[in-house]
């Protein structure tokens, strides 16, 4: 209650303010002025409420006590510091909140000094720690501070999009409060394929439902090293930044004409392991949202080979029929390599060019792929002959998987736009 009638006053002032001179400019600044006042204000709320279950002696016990039977090392308990903690609203504010620390009493050296500190030091607050709050800042803004950095291109441009919000925070608390999310969101995931295996069932979100599969790869260069070695004649360690690859796995519901259900969040997953690894994570969350009693599994991908032969591991994960799992190659994706035929052909014109690609875009979707084959086969002579008949090869031997015309029909999605514009991101 004190935290909102702090609030009043200074919108009061900021609305005599415009309503003395109301002009556009003048209303920018006063709503700009109301959000940063109630923003702070909300911050003031959250950290009262959060003062208030201070004063729960029984929660508090609570809290040291599991922390006292949780940690592998005794703990001394320190009594009450003031710690700051940021929260959503921007505001850092103190508070006093109990304090355990590594007992080094009675252990032989120096209690103090090289390698007596872990990496994040051994104390903990353990009410705060209940709390989620961690690294001084609240779940809520540790989450936004995750969000921005994966919607921005670097922790630099995450750091400018939260200030406009009016949370001043600098480049390494916004590296470190984002890698506290992944770690944790990795631990989840770990818990969750294990919950999987395990045979659990956490909704049923994907029973009875058409569900569409897509993955694809990536490229991504990765810092590493940096920490260690001889230093060079600028003071600093060298690094390498090799290419990895990402795998990207999706799944979405659609309906009987093959349109995303908007009822359903789209499942994005991802990993930097191998195929086994990102299949493993695919299967686990198709168990744990009920696909084992989905309708129909549609597998729609690139030419990339490992879903596919995955697929009918995937039928028997789930308990399903191999028949009710469909396979199909982007349609998109077919439609480059022919445009790769057309370029080939280094004595057409680009008119003639575009026309056959036309042409046999028109048959690859009316599902006449034999046409198509024998129309790439045709070309497969001269000089270029070799590199066409690899792109022969890419229709030939996804024949079975771009019935198109067929898949029209039935509503299932020739493209795996969902997974491509992910990747890409």
């Amino acid at each position: 209650a004190a935290a909102l009638e702090g609030v009043a006053p200074e919108v009061l002032a900021a609305a005599a303010r415009f309503l003395e001179d109301p002009t556009a400019a003048g209303f920018l600044e006063f709503e700009e002025t109301v959000l940063r006042v109630f923003q702070h204000g909300a911050s003031h709320v959250v950290a009262g409420v959060v003062v208030l279950l201070h004063r729960d002696a029984g929660h508090v016990q609570a809290a040291v006590d599991g922390a006292f039977s949780g940690s592998p090392r005794p703990l001394r308990h320190r009594g009450l510091r003031a710690t700051p903690v940021r929260f959503l609203g921007g505001a850092r504010l103190f508070l006093d909140t109990p304090y355990l620390s590594e007992d080094l009493r009675g252990r032989p050296g120096a209690k103090r000094g090289v390698g007596r500190r872990q990496a994040t030091g051994t104390g903990r607050y353990p009410v705060l720690a209940a709390l989620g709050i961690a690294h001084q800042a609240t779940p809520a803004l540790a989450s936004e501070v995750a969000r921005q950095t994966v919607r921005t291109g670097s922790f630099e441009e995450a750091h400018q999009a939260l200030a406009e919000r009016g949370i001043g925070l600098d480049r390494k608390t916004v590296r470190t409060l984002a890698l506290k999310v992944g770690e944790e969101a990795l631990v989840q995931r770990a818990a969750r394929i294990e919950a999987a295996a395990r045979g659990a069932v956490d909704s049923e979100e994907f029973a009875g439902r058409r569900i569409v599969l897509s993955t694809d790869g990536g490229r991504i260069r990765l810092r590493e090293g940096g920490m260690h070695g001889r230093k060079g004649k600028k003071g600093r360690r060298r690094y390498r930044t090799p290419w990895r690859e990402p795998k990207l796995v999706v799944a979405y519901a659609v309906d009987p004409r093959g349109q995303r259900d908007r009822a359903l969040p789209v499942l994005y997953d991802g990993t930097l392991g191998d195929a086994d690894a990102a299949f493993e994570i695919l299967v686990a969350e198709l168990k744990l949202r009920g696909a084992s009693r989905a309708r129909e599994i549609i597998l729609t991908a690139d030419g990339a080979r490992w879903i596919w032969n995955r697929a009918d591991d995937l039928a028997r994960a789930l308990g399903l029929s191999p028949e009710k799992i469909v396979k199909v190659a982007d349609f998109f994706h077919g439609v480059e390599h022919l445009a790769a035929v057309a370029e080939l052909r280094t004595r057409w014109t680009d008119d003639q060019r575009t026309r056959w690609v036309r042409r046999m875009r028109r048959h690859l979707r009316q599902g006449r792929v034999d046409t198509v084959i024998e129309a790439i086969r045709s070309l497969c002579r001269g000089r270029n002959a070799a590199k066409i008949g690899v792109e022969l090869a890419y229709f030939a031997d996804r024949r079975d998987l771009m019935r198109y015309d067929h898949f029209r029909r039935c509503g299932i999605p020739l493209g795996s736009g969902a997974v491509e514009s992910a990747i890409r991101r």
